[in-house]
């Protein structure tokens, strides 16, 4: 889609918005420019199911964007409703294969941060969604809330191990960067 996210909203016709916040200088947008959009199937899919926008967080418009939506790297893959709402995001490389299951998640709600947050407050309290929303408002820059839901994830019975030693990760990084 040519154009920025007002216009993308004027015209949405209930797809998805899909942002790709790049940088020219980081390998890991180009990689993604050269292996992932350049493949059809992901092509296609990304054409059929959402309005794509693909934006440089290096400029003004960009990097206010950026800003708004608490971007904390590159690329961020970012999916907005028409009322400009985060869905969900991911950061960083995916090949075409996980790309396209990653979008076609996020085109399904499966996962994504209204969903997570929807079976939370209604009392699905399993270590899984705990650790997954967790994640999510971890990847949004509110370390608080993940803090606290990872607490809860680590308090858990039937978590496994990647659950556990993820909360921990987590909990650990936080606590150091406080001094």
């Amino acid at each position: 889609f040519d154009g920025n996210l007002d216009d993308a909203v004027k015209i949405n016709n209930e797809k998805l918005i899909m942002i790709d916040f790049y940088t020219d200088w980081w390998y890991a947008c180009g990689l993604l420019d050269a292996k992932t959009f350049t493949d059809e199937t992901v092509v296609s899919y990304l054409n059929q199911n959402y309005i794509n926008l693909k934006i440089d967080a290096e400029t003004n418009y960009g990097n206010q964007l950026f800003g708004e939506y608490n971007g904390s790297g590159f690329p961020l893959i970012l999916f907005l409703d028409s009322n400009k709402n985060e869905v969900d995001r991911f950061y960083g490389y995916l090949d075409s294969k996980a790309f396209l299951e990653k979008i076609t998640e996020v085109k399904n709600g499966k996962n994504t941060f209204p969903i997570l947050q929807a079976q939370y407050e209604k009392g699905d309290n399993s270590a899984e969604t705990m650790s997954k929303l967790a994640s999510k408002y971890s990847e949004r820059g509110d370390d608080s809330t993940a803090a606290i839901l990872y607490k809860s994830v680590i308090q858990s019975k039937n978590l496994s191990s990647k659950m556990f030693f993820e909360a921990k990760y987590f909990l650990s990084c936080l606590e150091l960067s406080k001094n």
